[in-house]
């Protein structure tokens, strides 16, 4: 069993200490749980993960309880010009967390699924947004 307080810490550790990942990322952790306000001024890219859906003890998700499995969301914002930067960081971003663990953890990632849109341009904030699903789970070590 793992809780969702731990969960979002180990899956912004797993990526943050990823040196690839932050030099894909201008060399900074713009790595973030929700989507920061646009008054903050930070820079693109960015990562942004969340919380979909879990599974089992719904109702027990503070930091004692526990839960079985869960889906993340994570999407990715890139302000250049071509989806190039935005696909490089979502293919390190996959190859940090399908189907692996997350530290010395019994959580695993054992699935990975992109939604794909007819347009991954976003008119408003003027970036490309590349999205993916990954599914999460306890298993035994």
């Amino acid at each position: 069993m793992f809780n969702l307080q731990n969960l979002k810490q180990l899956i912004y550790e797993k990526l943050a200490n990823d040196a690839t990942l932050i030099a894909l990322l201008g060399g900074n952790s713009n790595i973030f749980h929700f989507h920061p306000q646009q008054a903050s001024n930070i820079p693109y890219p960015i990562i942004v993960y969340n919380i979909l859906g879990i599974e089992d003890n719904v109702y027990d998700s503070d930091r004692d309880g526990g839960i079985n499995a869960c889906i993340i969301n994570i999407d990715i914002f890139s302000s250049s010009s071509t989806t190039e930067e935005a696909d490089n960081i979502a293919d390190r971003v996959y190859a940090l967390l399908h189907n692996q663990n997350l530290s010395n953890t019994n959580v695993l990632v054992y699935t990975c699924y992109r939604d794909y849109q007819d347009e991954n341009f976003d008119e408003s904030s003027q970036c490309w947004r590349i999205n993916a699903h990954y599914e999460v789970t306890n298993v035994a070590k």
